[in-house]
């Protein structure tokens, strides 16, 4: 009794290893944009899987069983790759953040030297260091958020005389020189688990989730950690 025939086999290779490839691009698409990883995976899903496809419909009249032990491997395979595809995209866009940063705080502080050790007034911010250090638009987007002129906020409290932890810059939604303080700080950009920070000193790192609430904004910030942690 023949429960699957030839015709169905041959569908189902073509479902599997043709169009599954096609979805899978469709969801992860936001994760693998503008990034290395995605070349590679547009590469394994359009030469092995149709190479997979095409070797399963060959052998389908001599081995109906290899075809299904081909889908699986496939599946696995491809799962597995687009896992690790993912992770590298997120690491990738975060350190493209970072260097972003790393870019501004070098155009502010030559900024800070050609204006008497001022940083740029906090309305104008992205506008001056565009006019006067020549820093490119794109370097205020993080590829990793929403689609904005630009994707950073300066902290209006900071000056170049505040202590070295406070911070400068940091990441929020799209805009145009904006300015504010913890109200404006967006954890999204990075699904959540934290944000890249410029401080006062130049410094620029990651700031996991569990550390944002920690992190000082004005002089005041830190009178309130002497109380709370008992010294005076």
């Amino acid at each position: 009794m023949r429960i699957v025939g030839p015709k169905t086999l041959k569908l189902a290779a073509f479902l599997v290893l043709f169009i599954l490839p096609l979805l899978q691009l469709r969801i992860y698409a936001a994760c693998l944009a503008d990034c290395t990883p995605r070349l590679a995976f547009l590469v394994f899903c359009f030469l092995l899987g149709p190479l997979l496809g095409i070797a399963s419909i060959l052998r389908i009249k001599k081995d109906k069983r290899l075809v299904f032990k081909i889908i699986v491997i496939y599946i696995a395979v491809l799962s597995l790759i687009t896992s690790g595809y993912i992770a590298a995209a997120k690491s990738f866009t975060r350190v493209d953040c970072e260097k972003n940063l790393r870019i501004i705080s070098h155009a502010i502080w030559a900024y800070c030297e050609d204006n008497n050790w001022r940083f740029p007034t906090a309305d104008n911010w992205c506008s001056l260091l565009v006019k006067n250090n020549g820093i490119q638009r794109g370097r205020f987007i993080c590829k990793s958020a929403e689609r904005g002129l630009s994707n950073y906020a300066i902290n209006p409290n900071a000056t170049p005389t505040s202590p070295k932890n406070m911070v400068l810059l940091f990441e929020t939604k799209g805009g145009w020189n904006q300015a504010g303080g913890p109200e404006l700080l967006t954890l999204d950009n990075h699904n959540g688990d934290g944000c890249n920070v410029m401080f006062v000193n130049g410094y620029v790192g990651f700031v996991e989730a569990r550390w944002v609430e920690a992190l000082k904004w004005k002089i005041e910030d830190y009178a309130k950690a002497r109380r709370t942690s008992g010294v005076e």
